[in-house]
């Protein structure tokens, strides 16, 4: 595990930008900024420096991951960004994001952000208690797929959990 971090670290961190990016087969960056750095955080691979800047310079910047309702995979002001239903990958939050954001932001001292993220997630989901793959990040509802997605329940109810101070 310390190997990969310090190789994670020395090849996708850039200094310069205070985020991780991936590169392609030729080694060159794909100049894409997407919520994959969270994932880093969840498994502990950032310093706490390198977590208070993408904290600090990224998902809280309401032009990139911290819209209306948070967390989109690929930052809103980015080019592909794509806010469509269906389209999992390219714009709209995930209930799986904000299921690792909890551990994420918790392993850097974050938890003032997790009371900030239930509240949202719980409005997007409604009084119906709607839990599909995804939602638009900006009308902050439900978007596309089926209602009954795994980590979005599993996100409710460890933001609940964490609202009401149970905390394994």
């Amino acid at each position: 595990a310390g190997a990969v971090r310090r190789k994670l670290r020395h090849c996708l961190w850039r200094p310069d930008r205070g985020a991780c990016f991936d590169r392609d087969r030729n080694g060159q960056w794909v100049d894409v900024l997407t919520h994959n750095n969270l994932r880093c955080m969840y498994w502990g691979a950032f310093s706490q420096d390198m977590a208070r800047r993408f904290v600090s310079e990224h998902l809280l910047n309401p032009l990139e991951f911290w819209t209306p309702l948070p967390l989109p995979s690929v930052a809103a002001g980015d080019p592909l960004f794509v806010n469509a239903p269906g389209n999992d990958w390219s714009g709209q939050p995930q209930g799986l994001t904000y299921q690792r954001a909890i551990r994420a932001l918790d392993n850097y001292g974050y938890q003032r952000l997790l009371r900030v993220l239930a509240r949202k997630l719980f409005a997007a989901i409604g009084e119906d208690c709607v839990f599909p793959q995804q939602f638009d990040p900006f009308a902050c509802k439900p978007s596309g797929g089926p209602d009954g997605y795994g980590p979005t329940m599993l996100s409710v109810l460890e933001y609940i959990s964490r609202l009401y101070g149970v905390h394994l």
